[in-house]
């Protein structure tokens, strides 16, 4: 009889104490649980914090001008090519937005590029499902930079309207060459459309833009002719910070400075054309 007690009493003390483990073990579960559940509270509020402040940073005060941001490309490797009997020597890179497909703005990296023997000088990129180049002569690019220097002190002051329509055209109108085509080095179609500095919001955040309307191909000259006969409108869409780059790399002085170096006057002749 004794014995039995004993072993009743064993036998209830490995119940205790397995059911204390397993209760112990669903408490460390929990525990994981929640801290899992805080953690993952922390990092969404994190990221929430981190898109609200992208927004807020795009409509902040204007910084100083930078100083003078020195060309990407060595004098070694400038970019020298034809696309018919055009000339092009691109010397900088640098990064704009554009509207994809779906409406929403995506970054793409874009090159600094003027037309040998010639005042043109502008910018190009991948645009959809094209490459386009935006060549402008020097008094478009002086209206550039006194829309860009307005479009800084509009903001500064909160002078950005965002129920106009008509803010893309608001600081002035201007003409532009457009070269565009499927790939950068079958760019020979040829455009001069009617172009308009200003901005736009997107949201909630103001981008200065630059609008090529769309325009006679040149290239286009009769229904035989495989070359599309328009121009499609582009537009550019610049923060702050690359607005100023653009500003800079497009001034008289850094397009004197580039074409002042010897290799911006290299020997290239109609037989080097791709």
């Amino acid at each position: 009889m004794k014995l039995k007690k004993h072993a009743f009493l064993l036998i209830l003390g490995l119940f205790a104490a397995s059911l204390f483990a397993q209760e112990n073990q669903e408490d460390n579960g929990q525990s994981v649980s929640v801290e899992a559940e805080e953690a993952s509270v922390e990092e969404n509020s994190a990221e929430k914090a981190s898109a609200e402040k992208v927004d807020s940073d795009a409509y902040e005060e204007v910084i100083p001008a930078e100083t003078k941001k020195k060309s990407s490309f060595s004098e070694s490797v400038a970019n020298f090519f034809k696309i018919g009997n055009k000339a092009f020597i691109e010397y900088d890179t640098t990064e704009l937005n554009v509207l994809n497909p779906v409406g929403t703005l995506k970054k793409e990296d874009a090159v600094f590029a003027c037309i040998k023997d010639t005042d043109q000088a502008g910018f190009g990129c991948q645009y959809i499902s094209g490459f386009y180049y935006v060549f402008l002569d020097t008094d478009s690019r002086k209206k550039l930079i006194d829309a860009g220097n307005q479009y800084f002190k509009d903001f500064e002051n909160k002078k950005l309207d965002r129920k106009s329509k008509k803010t893309q055209q608001k600081y002035g109108k201007v003409k532009s060459d457009v070269y565009f085509g499927s790939l950068k080095m079958q760019a020979k179609n040829h455009a001069q459309p009617v172009t308009y500095y200003g901005y736009s919001f997107k949201k909630n955040s103001p981008y200065f833009t630059i609008t090529c309307m769309a325009a006679q191909n040149l290239r286009y000259t009769s229904a035989d002719d495989i070359y599309p006969v328009n121009s499609t409108v582009v537009v550019y869409y610049f923060t702050k910070a690359q607005l100023k780059n653009l500003m800079n790399l497009l001034s008289e002085e850094n397009l004197n400075s580039y074409k002042a170096n010897t290799l911006m006057n290299s020997y290239l002749t109609e037989e080097e054309a791709y």
